[in-house]
């Protein structure tokens, strides 16, 4: 069985579902951000009672594992066309997630527009929850709005690069290890737990948080140097597989747990 993201769903944050409704004001987004908190507080408060069983306990910490095995399964079956997306033909730079200041959209707005002046033929694309009314759209990305994860596997597969450029510290996204499965290089910020999904220089590239240029010049790079970003993308696809199937995450919490005990 699949998980969905946290494993559950999400209750609403206000009456009349205001989480599912446009983000009109930064006051909803901000309640949005505490909802999402308030569960995975929740989550793990049950992964550290000892009241609870210990293999109970195991799958709350497992809860947002990402189960890696499909991907690479996937990678094998028919991919679609850009243009299936409304997309041009040519390098394309995907950015997954919703377009929140926390997850670095902005920076990214502004490396789009940086790399689009020197690299017309690029495209850049968002798979995830547009930006809100008082974040401003910027013209040189694409807008796919939220897609069926089947679709957003197709759009790794589709794409040259995954900008990954979070701004607040991500504990560990799952992000770069999906484009990993897709054997496509990562360029994530030095911050949370990405560092440690995202090799530098060996499974893709890290640069600062909130540094616009520094992010449009490390997309180029791998736009302009298809051997650097096919030999990046190799070593990610075989790292992924080494440090983050699901097999392997499950056999070291409970080596983990092993160690407690005794």
């Amino acid at each position: 069985m699949k998980r969905t993201r946290h494993g559950r769903s999400l209750a609403p944050v206000a009456e009349g579902g205001a989480l599912d409704d446009p983000l009109r004001d930064p006051s909803l987004y901000f309640n949005r951000e505490l909802s999402q908190l308030d569960f995975n507080f929740r989550v793990l408060a049950q992964a550290r009672d000892p009241q609870v069983p210990l293999l109970e306990r195991l799958r709350y910490l497992c809860i947002s594992c990402t189960n890696l095995d499909e991907f690479f399964e996937i990678r094998a079956a028919t991919v679609r066309h850009a243009q299936d997306f409304g997309l041009p033909a040519g390098p394309l730079v995907l950015y997954v997630g919703k377009c929140s200041p926390g997850k670095g959209y902005p920076v990214f707005a502004e490396a789009a527009r940086m790399v689009k002046s020197r690299m017309p033929e690029a495209s850049f694309a968002v798979a995830g929850e547009g930006p809100p009314d008082w974040m401003p759209r910027s013209p040189d990305i694409h807008f796919l709005g939220s897609r069926p994860h089947a679709e957003v596997e197709q759009l790794y597969a589709l794409s040259d690069v995954v900008a990954h450029p979070a701004v607040w510290p991500e504990p560990f996204s799952r992000v770069p290890l999906e484009a990993a499965a897709f054997a496509r290089p990562v360029v994530g910020t030095r911050i949370g737990g990405t560092p440690e999904a995202v090799e530098d220089k060996s499974t893709g590239l890290l640069v600062e948080r909130s540094d616009a240029p520094a992010l449009a010049h490390a997309l180029e790079e791998l736009l302009v140097n298809g051997e650097l970003r096919l030999s990046l993308g190799r070593q990610a696809s075989e790292t992924v597989l080494r440090k983050f199937s699901e097999d392997r995450v499950v056999a070291d919490l409970l080596a983990a747990y092993g160690k407690a005990r005794s």
